[in-house]
């Protein structure tokens, strides 16, 4: 009996198991209450705030009134006086070119009109000579030109001799405009002029060509002058045959002869 007694005085494991499990879920359900209570408070607190802002700002948006235009915030550009003039300026060049290109295009029509014109006369003109008989003259034949003939030796002039002027050192390089030679006066008189006939033949001993040329210079007795004259036709690749390139052009030969004289008195 005082077994029994004991027993129900102090309870089993399950029933203090049981126990502390419920404990346990109460806890729980507290805290969860807390929580939501507490989350609830805040986000009363927040819709709070927002609608007094909201009531704060609404009057200053409304004493403010947005201007009412088609054309976005971010596309209105604002320009300086000197951007205005500016582009004014640039508005102005413009239409002044345009201008001219308009009376550039007025000239130029009234040109192809002229033209047009003229050759509506001239259409007109070949219909009109297309009725006439055309008559065709036969050109004149040109008379031929004599032949170059050498003007013969003047031997009037005074103290003349065929050798008194000699003539050396004949030169003409290939593609040069000059060729040289020195004359020499092998009188005891003064020469102030001569007329002398150079002869130019080619390397079979035919002439070719021939000129004659009359320079007005002081010779002494017995001195020698260097003289520059046009080489024979330098431009078409002629050369003396004395010359080191006379290869490679034309070579030719020449003699002198002379013609008269005059001498100082």
């Amino acid at each position: 009996m005082i077994n029994e007694d004991i027993k129900n005085l102090y309870p089993t494991y399950e029933e203090t198991r049981m126990g502390c499990h419920g404990i346990i879920m109460i806890i729980v359900l507290v805290v969860v209450v807390v929580t939501v209570i507490y989350y609830a408070f805040e986000s009363l607190n927040d819709s709070d705030n927002a609608s007094a802002s909201a009531k704060t700002e609404k009057p200053a948006q409304s004493s403010l009134p947005l201007p009412k235009t088609s054309v976005n915030d971010d596309r209105l550009i604002t320009l300086t006086p000197e951007q205005w003039t500016e582009h004014m300026n640039a508005l102005n060049d413009h239409r002044q070119a345009l201008n001219e290109q308009r009376n550039l295009t007025n000239d130029l029509y009234s040109d192809l009109m002229t033209l047009r014109n003229e050759v509506r006369q001239l259409q007109k003109q070949v219909r009109d000579l297309g009725a006439k008989p055309v008559t065709t003259t036969q050109p004149k034949p040109k008379a031929e030109a004599a032949p170059k003939k050498p003007s013969k030796t003047n031997h009037t002039s005074a103290g003349f001799r065929p050798d008194a002027v000699v003539f050396a050192g004949y030169q003409h390089d290939y593609m040069s405009p000059y060729a040289r030679f020195s004359v020499r006066n092998t009188t005891d008189k003064t020469i102030t002029s001569f007329t002398f006939r150079i002869q130019y033949y080619n390397m079979k001993g035919s002439m070719i060509d021939f000129a004659e040329t009359t320079y007005d210079m002081i010779l002494k007795p017995g001195k020698a002058y260097p003289i520059n004259m046009p080489g024979y036709k330098s431009d078409s690749n002629y050369v003396y045959h004395t010359s080191a390139n006379a290869h490679e052009g034309i070579p030719y030969q020449v003699a002198f002869e002379l013609l008269s004289i005059v001498v100082k008195n």
